[in-house]
């Protein structure tokens, strides 16, 4: 991203190892007469999608973007997709609307054709506008310049964009999608939420526990005259450890189950409300994606506190004396 790049900088950039681009133009417009300082970004549009198809900056381009440019001739309104905020503000545009802007001094008409609440690179919950460069240079006859590129490359490219950046004589500065998300990550907002779920994971867990413990322990209790009798009838310790394991086991088994299918569940279906695209600063949306090592870590939480909690209730079986049960009886 620079000023105005070079015309060859593209070919550059694949020389230096791009494994694609795509070159964009952004600017600041007024959305219509009654409309806001709006954020106009002009894009590559096949370029673009075929760079991003796969990747989590996919943007979904509607087909009016991606229509060849021979299909405009001079002065036709350009396929525009707009923001959320112009279609609710002041300006009330919606899809099939009409308006003019004027970018380089040069008045242009635009037609919606989708609305979008989020649009890579751009800042969420503003106003802006995206077209496509070979329709708007089609339309208005005249080429515009390059102020953005966007590319793919591996790791092992970036030095050498790097250098061919540093070499050029307009300033240019390249925004990797790892910097980005170091930043992110680094963001005190990110920290102190991160800081904070933590705690309350760990109070959670521990309540839990807690909770599970007390209630084998009170279960054990309701069984002491039960487990009584049967040791009269030969029931060793170790049978009695094994006849709990054998009635809380499956239910803890079950538990694990839905405990893991129900925290995804909630997550999916909570995520859209909670507000983390003004957190993140980015309208990427991230899948849902479970971790072996941390399903393991606690489904071994799990699976140690059912073990104390049963071994705390068989402790609780042991204790009354098998005189005192045959006296008192079943019942």
């Amino acid at each position: 991203r620079g000023g105005v790049l070079p015309l060859p900088i593209a070919e550059e950039a694949a020389k230096a190892g791009a494994e694609a681009t795509a070159s964009a133009y952004r600017t600041l417009v007024n959305a219509g007469a009654a409309g806001p300082r709006t954020e106009l970004l002009a894009i590559d549009a096949p370029a673009y999608d075929r760079l991003a198809s796969g990747l989590p900056i996919d943007a979904d381009l509607p087909p009016e973007l991606t229509a060849p440019e021979a299909n405009l001739r001079t002065g036709d309104p350009v396929p525009v997709v707009i923001s959320s905020a112009l279609a609710s503000g002041p300006a009330a545009l919606a899809v099939g609307s009409r308006l003019n802007v004027t970018i380089d001094g040069r008045p242009t008409p635009l037609r919606v054709v989708a609305i979008r609440d989020s649009f890579p690179t751009i800042t969420p919950g503003g106003a802006f506008m995206v077209a496509s460069v070979p329709q708007l240079n089609a339309s208005r006859a005249i080429h515009l310049q390059t102020s953005d590129l966007f590319v793919a490359a591996s790791d092992d490219a970036i030095p050498a964009l790097r250098e061919l950046a540093a070499s050029q004589a307009s300033p240019m500065t390249i925004t990797t999608r790892a910097e980005v998300s170091d930043r992110v990550r680094a963001s005190p907002i990110v920290r102190a939420v991160g800081a904070w779920v933590t705690v309350a994971a760990i109070a959670g867990a521990a309540y839990a526990a807690l909770a599970v413990i007390a209630a084998l322990a009170l279960a054990a209790g309701a069984r002491t005259a039960e487990t009584g009798i049967l040791r009269t009838f030969g029931l060793t310790r170790r049978q009695a450890a094994t006849l709990a394991v054998a009635e809380h086991g499956p239910v803890v088994a079950l538990a694990i189950v839905l405990g893991v299918a129900l925290g995804a569940g909630l997550f999916v279906l909570l995520r859209p409300g909670l507000g983390l695209t003004g957190v993140v600063g980015s309208p990427l949306d991230i899948p849902l994606a479970v971790e072996p090592p941390a399903l393991t870590l606690l489904v071994a939480y799990v699976v140690g506190v059912a073990a104390l909690g049963i071994a705390v209730g068989v402790a609780i079986e042991r204790r009354p004396q098998i005189a005192t049960i045959i006296r008192r009886g079943i019942g």
